[in-house]
């Protein structure tokens, strides 16, 4: 039986009040007994591949770590603010994305929640992943809006994670298959 427990070192009542009202809502939302039946994975897999037993039934309770400097110095307003000015949709999703050693709003996100964001795989299996890509799409429309011109249709990178090898660059009429998600169209 998965335990709730108590984040230590956490103040939340020092947190800013959207912070902490996100803190108090996760932690009361989320309920005793959340398992998740798939991982955990080792992030190398990214560059490997997942082994052939990946969907191999695993429950196991879902691990958060709320962590209140990294969810302060990666969601706030200034980040956010930096990410509007950015001039182009690369140096946006590197900005976002955090490609350099900061962890982008993005990155931020899943750090802040600590173990069942950080598997790249099985994040989604905590509801949390599905709250934090809402505004990371959120924060994507809101640039897009201060210049629908030049921003709203473009694209940079490959289909590859990292865009690491010969893949070609994606375009508006780039075909994604989706696996396990549903049929080619």
């Amino acid at each position: 039986m998965c335990q709730r427990r108590s984040f230590p070192g956490n103040n939340i009542s020092q947190a800013p009040i959207h912070t902490q009202t996100l803190k108090t809502r996760l932690i009361s939302s989320f309920k005793q007994n959340m398992t998740s039946n798939l991982g955990p994975f080792d992030f190398n897999l990214v560059f490997t591949g997942l082994p052939a037993n990946w969907t191999a039934y695993n429950p196991h309770c879902l691990k958060r770590d709320l962590n209140n400097y990294i969810a302060t110095h990666y969601g706030n307003q200034t980040v956010v603010d930096i990410l509007m000015v950015t001039p182009d949709i690369e140096t946006f999703q590197n900005t976002m994305s955090g490609a350099d050693i900061n962890l982008g709003v993005h990155g931020g996100g899943h750090f802040s929640l600590g173990p069942a964001l950080l598997d790249f795989f099985a994040s989604p299996s905590d509801p949390a992943f599905f709250l934090h890509h809402s505004n990371i799409d959120r924060v994507w429309t809101l640039w897009q809006a201060h210049n629908p011109g030049k921003r709203q249709y473009v694209l940079s990178g490959t289909s590859t994670i990292f865009n690491g090898n010969s893949t070609p660059q994606v375009t508006l009429e780039t075909v994604q298959n989706w696996g396990f998600l549903g049929e080619d169209n």
